[in-house]
């Protein structure tokens, strides 16, 4: 193990969870359980059927990823191959999934059996010699069945992994390339921020973080509960009746959760020990209210596609009503300072751009190299959020710099 990631990294750490989960459930979505042992065959035929189709270790795959467990049994065949895996989320448009794919000279396409339409308009603006959907009759991915358990494709730590794209708030996606080394380190810096494993983690369709949740979780030798949607009653009735212990959800659907608890008297039972939010500003007086009902198992993280998880607000914390307008204190091996437009770093109090310097951090925009030249500074972040520190550390988000300029 090195000093910034887990041992062997990403890949083999979920493969030992899975072995360590067996027999035990390991990805459950909606009336399908999958054991650790039906995950692990099922990775090895999704390995098989890409050697088959003539893909070799380094060739770049892309899928068009959903919220069935097939998706992450994909990316993990992909981690056994070596293939860097390029997650084209729902969100993506057709024409920056296709530059995304030309740059990175992918050479499969996978799919969703949900995704057959967008596949086809894919494969119109970037043909590619492989494409394959993601299901078990002929011709798809999966067909041949269990085949013979394949070692991991050792790779080294620089080696782009993964491919996804920012949430395009100010602009259209951007494709953000993740290093095997920073893929580790995000690993490494979830299991401290969220707790000992094995977890089972109830988790909604969003961006590529309930992707990395999945991954991390069958690292942990534990549950990923994917669902396609859950409103409060419902999100209630998953966490309880799954016996969940961790779950995570947009800040805006924590205030709505609030107000159904409130409003019904319905409660989360012991197991639940996370319940972990962020995605957007916190507004103090509804997380006050939220913190009445949930202070013992919330959690407010803070970060970003191209720097990892950057601060967290512990459960504790909450119960300081000063502390509800904070984005927390910085992760386990993760540093934050505030700079001014030169990027000098500013005093305690004082408002400037959140910068951060730590191992989960992105490699760079794929063909964008201008843009990652002016996101990344000498080992440092731009998050390109405004904020301050207080005296004692903790993060305060104050805005978006573009939003001011």
């Amino acid at each position: 193990m090195t000093s910034d990631g887990v041992k062997g990294g990403l890949g083999p750490a979920v493969l030992r969870g899975l072995r360590s989960a067996g027999s035990r459930e390991a990805l459950v979505h909606e009336n399908r359980r999958l054991s650790g042992d039906q995950v692990l065959a099922a990775v090895s035929a999704g390995v098989a059927g890409l050697i088959a189709r003539g893909v070799r270790s380094g060739d770049p795959i892309a899928c068009l990823y959903g919220t069935h467990p097939e998706s992450p049994i994909a990316r993990l065949a992909a981690l056994m191959l070596g293939c860097p895996f390029v997650h084209l989320l729902p969100a993506v448009p057709v024409r920056v999934a296709a530059e995304t794919m030309r740059e990175m000279g992918v050479r499969v396409l996978l799919h969703e059996s949900t995704m057959a339409e967008t596949a086809g308009e894919l494969l119109a603006e970037c043909p590619v010699p492989v494409h394959a959907r993601l299901g078990y009759e002929t011709g798809d991915l999966f067909a041949a069945g269990p085949a013979p358990a394949i070692a991991p494709v050792r790779v080294g730590p620089e080696v782009v992994s993964s491919v996804t794209f920012s949430t395009g708030t100010t602009s259209l996606p951007k494709a953000v390339a993740y290093s095997h080394r920073a893929e580790s380190a995000q690993l490494m810096t979830a299991k401290s921020v969220y707790g000992r494993g094995p977890w089972r983690y109830l988790l909604l369709p969003g961006d590529h973080l309930p992707n990395q949740i999945t991954l991390w979780t069958l690292a942990t030798g534990g549950t990923a509960i994917l669902t396609d949607d859950a409103g409060p009653e419902r999100f209630v009735r998953l966490a309880n009746g799954e016996r969940v212990t961790h779950a995570e959800l947009p800040t805006s659907a924590l205030y709505d959760l609030a107000d159904h608890l409130a409003a019904t008297g319905v409660r989360f039972d012991r197991r639940l020990r996370s319940l972990a939010y962020g995605g957007e500003a916190a507004v103090p007086v509804r997380l006050a209210r939220a913190a009445e009902l949930l202070a013992p198992v919330l959690l407010h993280c803070y970060g970003s596609t191209e720097a990892g998880l950057i601060t967290a607000l512990p459960a504790a914390a909450h119960a300081r009503a000063a502390l509800l307008a904070s984005v927390g204190f910085r992760a386990p091996g993760v540093e934050v300072r505030v700079c001014d437009q030169d990027g000098v770093p500013l005093p305690a109090g004082a408002a400037g751009e959140v910068w951060t310097r730590s191992p989960q951090v992105m490699t760079g925009y794929v063909g964008d190299s201008e843009r990652t030249a002016g996101k990344l500074r000498g080992g440092w972040l731009r998050t390109g959020d405004l904020g301050r520190l207080d005296a004692d550390d903790y993060l305060f988000l104050l805005g978006r710099l573009e939003s001011l300029s």
